[in-house]
């Protein structure tokens, strides 16, 4: 009689943070993983996966940098297997370029350590998929997908654990429906009574072979193919010395299944081998009115967190990273990769689903704040030494004496208007009632520009942003102070036209003698508005009152 191979796979699904904080996870999880050493050490066929998550590897390096080597070696055996992930983020409130940065910075860190990145989108807790989910994942190569929560349905026509998932654009997946804990039983027998009791540390093999006669049975129902698969895993699990003992006993007791250590991947490709045509499927998992999704209503808590979310991931995908571009490409300075990719991580450790959804302690939330405000702040800085390395390479000898250059960049790949609002720095005092702005052409562009402050320039002043300048409660420089030796910040306010896309364009502020023009007075009133020779204001449409008084 030939054996069903069913696939094993030891695994621990791993909440960075959610009910307890990262530090205090982190001292768990190096806990884990030492002892998780000890078992791979004992036993040449075991195999663990690290939750297709990456980010766990830097959490115990950072405390065991010692064991580096062990690690890759561990990995490049593919006994220790990570990735494709560098954390498992949420796939409606991350945008769709963090999800690719998510995949480049899981799979890059596993090349790193030696490992091959495990080729299965594997999203077993995520609260629902979003329906380009295979077209994401078949840019990076990637077959499979393995999911939790969110099936649609499960009816005669789509009654497997397995089929394939169809993206847009031809895109397709094998998918598969087990979620991540459906083998807990073969290390745990009972997760809700006292783990550390000596039924639960060494459990009855026979016991536990029989519930997983039972299981197997079960799944063999509802498989596509003749493999089947059981993940050994849940919240938190440390794998369990008393495993690899069980699935022995279980080979040589039973003569229906023969079970190997395994990963997902190894599961779904043998499932695709066996039944190449599997029943497809389009679409989201969110589920269904018959079967709701059970985590619903995260769009909405903590909102803060999601507002702040959209701005980092716009600093960096449509400010940042196109600005270093121009700049890095005219020669004017280098490209910033090790800052830049520094606060991608921090953006992307604030995707995980428990995370960014909200439903974590208050004190991880407050963390996450952390995280985004430093991307902010450093973001913001490093948009100022970007330009301000660019506009050093820019001829801006075409304005007339007395003039300072205004260089808007586009780092966005089209052209259109656009407001420039908030504060600039000028580098040499500049300081007059009134100013206004002219374009290349030399035309007046409409404008609001008001003096803020006048700084010397020294050891600090010289690196910080005009906000920084305008904040600061010293360096006012006087009227006797070098004008060459001073910056003037203004806060400027206007809308700038036809800047060419990936490009810039320049404009110039002068000042405007304001006793020359006068102060303006009113030169007419008429029914439907009124007017000087600055403003013409005008009244559409008519509203007729009454009045008894």
């Amino acid at each position: 009689m030939t054996r069903r191979k069913v696939y094993i796979t030891p695994t621990t699904h791993w909440d960075r943070e959610w009910v307890m904080t990262k530090g205090q996870f982190q001292v768990r999880w190096v806990n884990l993983v030492d002892r998780l050493l000890d078992i791979l050490d004992e036993h040449p066929d075991y195999r663990f996966l690290l939750d297709g998550q990456t980010v766990v590897l830097e959490d115990y390096l950072a405390i065991r940098p010692e064991r580096r080597d062990k690690l890759s070696a561990l990995m490049e055996q593919d006994r220790l297997v990570a990735g494709p992930w560098y954390v498992l983020g949420d796939q409606f409130l991350a945008n769709g370029e963090s999800m690719i940065r998510n995949l480049t910075v899981g799979m890059e860190q596993t090349r790193r350590m030696r490992g091959r990145p495990m080729e299965v989108g594997y999203v077993p807790d995520s609260f629902g998929s979003i329906a380009s989910l295979p077209l994401i994942l078949n840019g990076f190569g990637i077959r499979y997908a393995t999911f939790g929560r969110g099936r649609p349905q499960w009816d005669g026509d789509f009654k497997n654990y397995e089929f394939r998932w169809q993206g847009p654009a031809g895109s397709n997946v094998v998918a598969a429906n087990h979620g991540y804990s459906h083998g807990i039983f073969l290390s745990y027998p009972d997760i809700w009574t006292n783990i550390e009791s000596e039924s639960s540390l060494r459990p009855d093999p026979a016991a536990v072979m029989a519930v997983f006669l039972e299981e197997a049975a079960k799944q063999e129902e509802k498989a596509a193919s003749s493999v089947l698969h059981f993940s050994v895993g849940i919240d938190h699990m440390e794998a369990r010395k008393s495993l690899p003992g069980i699935v022995t006993y279980m080979n040589e007791h039973q003569d229906r299944y023969e079970l190997v250590y395994g990963t997902p991947e190894d599961y779904l490709k043998a499932v695709e081998d066996e039944v190449p045509s599997l029943v497809a499927y389009s679409g989201e998992m969110r589920g269904s009115e018959e079967l709701p999704m059970d985590l619903v209503g995260t769009l909405s808590s903590y909102m803060r967190l999601k507002q702040h979310n959209d701005r980092c991931e716009r600093m960096l995908q449509r400010e940042l990273e196109p600005l270093w571009t121009i700049a890095s490409m005219t020669g004017a300075a280098a490209y910033p990769k090790g800052q830049l990719d520094y606060l991608w991580k921090l953006l992307l450790a604030n995707h995980p689903h428990d995370s960014i959804c909200g439903c974590s302690l208050d004190q991880v939330h407050k963390d996450m704040m952390n995280r985004y405000e430093e991307i902010e702040g450093t973001g913001d800085y490093l948009i100022k030494d970007g330009l301000q390395a660019l506009t050093a390479v820019i001829d801006t000898s075409a304005g007339e004496p007395g003039s300072a250059a205004l260089i808007v960049v586009n780092p966005m790949g089209s052209t259109s208007p656009s407001p420039v609002k908030g504060l600039v720095r000028v580098p040499f005092r500049f300081k007059h009632d009134a100013y206004e702005i002219v374009d290349d052409q030399g035309r007046v562009i409409p404008s609001r520009i008001r003096h803020v402050t006048d700084k010397n320039k020294d050891l600090e002043s010289v690196y910080m942003t005009p906000e920084m300048l305008s904040k600061v409660s010293s360096k006012t420089a006087t009227a006797e102070h070098p004008a060459d030796q001073t910056f003037t910040v203004l806060d400027v306010d206007f809308i700038a036209r036809d800047v060419q896309s990936s490009g810039y364009r320049t404009y110039w502020i002068r000042p405007v003698n304001r006793g020359a023009v006068g102060s303006p007075t009113l030169v007419s009133a008429r029914e439907d508005g009124m007017a000087n020779e600055m403003i013409d204001v005008r009244f559409f449409g008519q509203r007729h009152f009454r009045s008894d008084a």
